[in-house]
């Protein structure tokens, strides 16, 4: 029996991040092991905060953020990408801060769940973030696509057959590569999943605000979390009129089982004073609600919203 696409995606997450760990450790001693994963670990936390950016360009910081929070990142990206479905036309998509391509994957597993049904046209990606998470996305990409190929799922076939990945380092890029190519029957779409903090609001702001004018979006996602200020960060950052957020209903449930296992082998890896603040053995889920639930701002509003 075909197992499900989530089920391929953390396959292909889990492989990857072992080969990945194993490449950012080689040659270092336990104490040093231990000091990287701690330092990704302390990076990770500010997560739970609004100020402050974790340190996304290490590579051991993301691949414990695709460790930790990419499942869960997934989840909202496959219930915005429902919320929009079904596709008439292409449609090429900006993910500004993409991470490690949850926006992409989302797709695939919003597409992949309507299995039997021929309403998917060709769908573009246009993932913006630095090259150590576009990079580690590109990778865990093609790993899930050879997977795919080989089990029986046909609807994560078909899913990956119609999206295409294209990866730039700053919004400048991406304008630059859409000027003039653009096809008439092209929908655009904007995205910008979990991106903002006080400290990086006016970049954000203006990049976002360049995308907007760039590429006339038909429909367009802001998220973040209630944190702190970042609500009201998300608002001033939003290209267009936000109104009042959503809370999306994830349709992705269960545990993270490959992922929760390759934490605690790297965790059984040093000595058993040394803590993790139980970062390394907690479970893993795919709603996990860790930062507290996702709030949407979308363009256009949902009928019923308040301007």
């Amino acid at each position: 029996m075909p197992r499900p696409s989530k089920s391929i995606i953390e396959q292909a997450i889990a492989e990857v991040a072992e080969v990945e760990y194993r490449r950012v450790t080689a040659g270092l001693n336990k104490a040093q092991k231990a000091q990287v994963v701690a330092y990704a670990l302390t990076e990770l936390q500010k997560l739970r905060g609004d100020r402050d950016i974790p340190d996304y360009e290490h590579p051991a910081v993301a691949l414990f953020y695709a460790l930790w929070y990419l499942p869960s990142q997934m989840n909202l990206a496959c219930s915005l990408i429902q919320s929009v479905l079904p596709f008439r036309n292409e449609v090429d998509i900006v993910d500004f801060g993409a991470g490690p391509g949850a926006l992409c994957f989302g797709t695939a597993m919003a597409i992949a769940q309507r299995s039997g049904r021929k309403d998917a046209p060709r769908i573009t990606v246009h993932e913006v973030d630095c090259a150590t998470m576009t990079q580690l996305s590109a990778v865990v990409w093609r790993r899930f696509l050879s997977i795919a190929h080989s089990d029986g799922n046909q609807g994560c076939q078909r899913a990956v057959g119609r999206i295409k990945k294209r990866t730039y380092s700053t919004a400048d890029e991406v304008v630059e590569a859409l000027g003039g190519n653009t096809k008439s029957a092209t929908e655009m779409a904007l995205t910008a999943l979990h991106v903002v903090y006080r400290e990086n609001v006016t970049e954000v702001r203006n990049a976002l605000a360049l995308l907007w004018k760039s590429t006339q979006p038909s429909w367009a996602f802001v998220t973040t979390q209630r944190v702190g200020a970042k609500l009201d960060v998300a608002k001033e950052i939003a290209p267009f009129n936000p109104g009042i957020p959503t809370i999306p209903e994830l349709s992705v449930h269960g545990k993270c089982s490959q992922l929760t296992s390759l934490r605690r082998e790297i965790r059984s890896e040093f000595p058993p004073d040394w803590s993790s603040g139980g970062l390394l053995v907690s479970e893993v889920n795919w709603d996990s609600k860790d930062r507290g639930s996702p709030h949407v701002f979308t363009y256009p509003r949902p009928r019923g919203s308040s301007p």
